[in-house]
């Protein structure tokens, strides 16, 4: 179904998802820590003594996420840079002054 339709089912379900899922948790951990004023690394273990893993391991991974995602962002921002730095070299190639109509005349 994805292929046939270029991408849009895939979109329109992580959307779907995204909004019935993703938001309403994002909500209750904001609403949570701001009621019981708790880091999201202990709010979890009051709210019951089976969760105490739960927050340590939600720290962990937006850490491990935020470096993941530096990494990709330098990744590009290196690739953007070399692609400007072909596009100056090539600009300074091909510029007026090394091509003459002299140097290329058939006479």
């Amino acid at each position: 179904i994805v292929l046939r339709h270029g991408g849009l089912a895939f979109l329109l379900l992580y959307g779907l998802l995204l909004v019935t899922i993703g938001c309403p948790l994002l909500l209750l951990e904001m609403f949570l820590g701001q009621y019981s004023s708790m880091s999201s690394g202990t709010i979890f273990h009051h709210l019951c003594p089976l969760l105490t893993g739960l927050g340590p391991a939600l720290c962990i991974h937006a850490g491990a996420r935020a470096v993941l995602q530096l990494a990709t962002l330098m990744w590009t921002a290196q690739g953007m840079y070399r692609v400007f730095l072909q596009m100056e070299l090539k600009e300074n190639i091909f510029s007026q002054e090394h091509f003459n109509e002299e140097h290329f005349s058939l006479g």
